[in-house]
This record gives C-alpha cells, sequence and structure tokens, in this order.
C-alpha cells in the first residue's frame, strides 16, 4: 500500500511541476496517446473492480466504494478534459492534472479504509488496488511522455520503440497474435488493398496461396501459414509462429510448405528463389520483418476494433448520443485503415511510408478513442461494449505505434 502511495505522490508531484507547452510531435506522439489511452482504460477497469465492491453485503466496504467511485469519476472527468487540450494542440491544464490526481488519491484513500474480515471483501479490495496501482503507474507515463518536449523526448520515443517494443513484437506478440489477429485479416483487408497496386510477377511468385500478396515480403507469406491449416489441416500454428521468428529466408521457406496447396513444396521453394532474386523483392526490404509483422497485426486489430464499435453501436440503439460517438469512431477508424493501406502501397513500391499516412493511422486511433471516451451511459450493456471497444482500439494504437517505429 505504501508502494501505491508513493507512486501517487509521485504522480502529483511531477503533475505540479510538467507544465511546460507541449510540442506538435509529442501532442500527437505515440507513446503519449499509447499511456493516456492505458490510463482511461485503467479507470474503466478500476472502476469495474470497485463497482463490485459497491455491490457488497458489507455495509462498510460499500460505503467506502462508493466514495472511491467518486474519485474515479473525478479522475475520467479530469482526463477527458486533458485529452481534449491535447487534441487541441494545448497543454494538459493544471487543474485537470489536480482533479486526477486528487481523485486518484480519494479512490486510494477509500479502498485502504477498507478493514473487512470477509475474504470475498479482501479479495475484491486487493484486485481494486491493484487495478488502481496500474492506473497510477499509467498516470505517470502520461506526464512524461507528453509533458515537456524537444529532440530527448522524440528520442527517447523512438528509442524506446526500437530497441523495446519492436523486439518484443517479434519474439512475443507476433508468435500469439500473428496466427489470430493478423491471419485472420489478411485474407480480407490486405489482400483487397495490397493486390491492386503490385507488380503481378510478385503475385506469381508469392502464389495464389499467400493472403498478403503483393504487398509483404516473408511475414506475409508466413501468415499465409495459418489460411493454409484451414484448407489442408496442416499445422500453421507452429509454421505462422516460425515465420514471424526467424530470419526473411527460412520465414518464407516455412510458411511455402505450411500453405502450399499445390501439393509441392518445390514448386514453392523455386517461386521464393525467383523472388529473392527480384528488383522488387529488394526493396521490400526497406519494410523488413518488424514493419510487416506491425503493420498485419495492425490490420488484424483494427477489424477487431470496427468489429468492437459496431457492437456498441447495437449497443446503444436507443440512445442516440452514443450511436453518434459510435459513427464518429467509426469512421475514424475507416481513416486509419485507409493509412495503412497507403503505407503497403509505399512499401511495395520500394518506398518507406510516408510520414503523412503513418499521422492519419494514428490519427484515426486517437479520434476513435476520444469518440468512445465522450460516451457517459450508464446502461451496463453500452458501458460493457464501449470498455471492450476501448481494449481493441488502444490494442490497434500500440500496434500502430510499432507501425510507425518499424515503417
Amino acid at each position: 500500500m505504501a508502494r501505491v502511495f508513493g507512486l501517487l505522490l509521485a504522480f502529483i508531484y511531477v503533475s505540479s511541476v510538467a507544465a511546460a507547452p507541449l510540442e506538435t510531435r509529442q501532442l500527437g506522439g505515440v507513446a503519449c496517446n499509447v499511456a493516456r489511452l492505458k490510463t482511461v482504460a485503467g479507470l474503466r477497469q478500476t472502476t469495474k473492480a470497485v463497482n463490485k465492491l459497491a455491490a457488497s453485503s458489507d455495509p462498510a466496504a460499500a460505503d467506502a466504494a462508493a466514495t472511491a467511485q467518486g474519485g474515479l469519476q473525478d479522475a475520467s472527468d479530469g482526463i477527458k478534459t486533458i485529452a481534449g487540450a491535447l487534441l487541441k494542440g494545448q497543454a494538459a491544464p493544471a487543474a485537470s492534472r489536480d482533479q486526477v490526481a486528487q481523485g486518484l488519491m480519494t479512490a486510494q484513500d477509500a479502498l485502504s479504509n477498507i478493514t473487512s474480515t470477509d475474504t470475498a471483501v479482501t479479495s475484491q479490495v486487493a484486485d481494486a488496488q491493484s487495478k488502481l496501482e496500474n492506473t497510477i503507474s499509467a498516470g505517470q507515463d502520461v506526464i512524461s511522455k507528453c509533458g515537456g518536449g524537444g529532440a530527448d523526448a522524440s528520442t527517447g520515443d523512438a528509442t524506446a520503440t526500437d530497441t523495446g517494443d519492436a523486439t518484443a513484437t517479434n519474439t512475443g506478440d507476433a508468435t500469439a497474435t500473428d496466427t489470430g489477429d493478423a491471419t485472420a485479416t489478411n485474407t480480407g483487408d490486405a489482400t483487397a488493398t495490397d493486390t491492386g497496386s503490385t507488380d503481378t510477377s510478385d503475385a506469381t511468385a508469392t502464389g495464389s496461396d499467400a493472403s498478403g500478396t503483393g504487398a509483404t515480403d516473408s511475414t506475409a507469406t508466413g501468415s499465409s501459414s495459418n489460411t493454409g491449416s484451414e484448407t489442408d489441416g496442416s499445422s500453421a500454428d507452429s509454421t505462422g509462429t516460425t515465420a514471424d521468428n526467424t530470419s526473411d529466408g527460412s520465414a518464407v521457406d516455412n510458411a511455402s510448405s505450411g500453405s502450399s496447396r499445390n501439393g509441392s513444396n518445390g514448386g514453392g521453394l523455386n517461386a521464393l528463389a525467383g523472388l529473392r532474386n527480384s528488383r522488387i523483392f529488394g526493396k521490400r526490404q526497406i519494410g523488413g520483418i518488424a514493419c510487416n509483422v506491425a503493420r498485419f497485426q495492425t490490420v488484424g486489430r483494427l477489424a477487431q476494433s470496427s468489429a468492437s464499435v459496431k457492437a456498441v453501436k447495437k449497443a446503444a440503439a436507443a440512445d442516440p448520443a452514443t450511436a453518434a460517438a459510435a459513427d464518429t469512431a467509426s469512421t475514424a477508424l475507416n481513416s486509419a485503415k485507409g493509412g495503412i493501406a497507403k503505407i503497403a502501397v509505399s512499401l511495395v513500391a520500394g518506398q518507406k511510408a510516408p510520414a503523412a499516412d503513418r499521422d492519419q493511422v494514428e490519427k484515426g486511433l486517437n479520434d476513435a478513442m476520444t469518440a468512445l471516451a465522450s460516451v457517459n451511459s450508464t446502461d451496463p450493456n453500452v458501458t460493457s461494449a464501449i470498455s471492450a471497444a476501448q481494449d481493441k482500439v488502444s490494442s490497434t494504437l500500440e500496434a500502430g505505434q510499432r507501425v510507425v517505429s518499424s515503417c
């Protein structure tokens, strides 16, 4: 508990001194917005845990939970005000930072005062306190990532992404996610986008089985091994995992053998040999495996985010304001998807992803989250759908961060 309180004090202290005007890059910086969205998600998760306490049969615990709920609502309101300021290019208002810190302190104090001997209650308290600690930690990141400016902040973002996130993705997220998120979408969004703008020789070389035809290097072909597993029953999960965690050459070899529906590994390998010698394959190395893994993860998660936003609109059938917010979020996600499509075209043409397209992806995701955060419905079906959608969009933004750093 002391550590949680210490984090809170640090949060308040940094909030009070980090009021320097924010630079444009920091306002739109991915690291800043990931931290902000994590804070929003943390507040929502903490609120869920506290709501369980509020329904407790222990009157003292229920009263304390009600106090904590008020504190969390104050913190949430403060975060919304900060988000609005950042999107307008303004510094986070000092009053709003204080409101967030005070709200979290109120919640922390209320939870720490619960002394129930009921094991069910104490378990719920521990869960709520754990989630609150994570929320405070995310709040500290908002201050450090969104506050201040200059080259140091820029270099810090890039270094943290390139040496941390990108590596962790290729060995962790990519293995666990690409067999689901990315592959599920490659045959739809990615293929529809990429095949239209590529050299036909690429499409022939990778074969009709490759779900990312002409848009990717070994990563796309590796992902197609999962599609192959749905057709021929082979163990595509292990093949797809190999594709994401091995070098470019071996990744394509494994994926080709796993996804070939022609019954001959030799044909796939011969096509690969020709592809390796082609001019276009050489150009694709600009994107590289980390770039394309991130891009396909973003495409896959965009599809999931869009589906979750549709669920919000369905849940809010009788709530025009929430339905309108869902429409805004849907439009923003479509804009982000358009940015990813443009990035794919550039990579296939041997060019680096244009900054304007990366910004389009980021802005679309930020606008979607802002729209979702504006919903104030008390309908449990709506709040549940909103929470799920925010989690999906936040996950998509994290993948988008890797696109920005790797492409």
